[in-house]
């Protein structure tokens, strides 16, 4: 029975900020289903602008992974609120676990 697992790598750089973005964490989670997938998704990031995330293959070309979700985030627990642009780059692959017992 396969599994999908969502690996989540959060980056951020300040508002009006011309450095690059900064990785801030990362995270995975793992669901049964695609369709657990996507409502996680969608619950974390409702409407956010997302592009496709791509990854090179070794033999040429590229293959889709993923996606980045792009949102203004701030922290409201200090003042003067904190705000940054955030980019969550979010790749989603699905697994089979391997029998411990090898065939003979």
């Amino acid at each position: 029975m396969s599994y999908f697992e969502v690996h989540i790598t959060m980056t951020s750089k300040s508002i009006g900020s011309k450095g690059q973005y900064q990785v801030s964490g990362q995270e995975k989670k793992h669901f049964r289903t695609m369709d657990e997938v996507n409502k996680f998704l969608k619950d974390r990031y409702g409407k956010s602008k997302r592009s496709p995330m791509y990854i090179d293959k070794k033999a040429g070309g590229s293959e889709k992974v993923g996606y980045v979700y792009r949102f203004i985030d701030a922290d409201y627990s200090h003042a003067p609120v904190e705000k940054w642009y955030q980019q969550d780059w979010v790749s989603i692959t699905e697994l089979t676990p391997r029998s411990p017992f090898k065939k003979k």
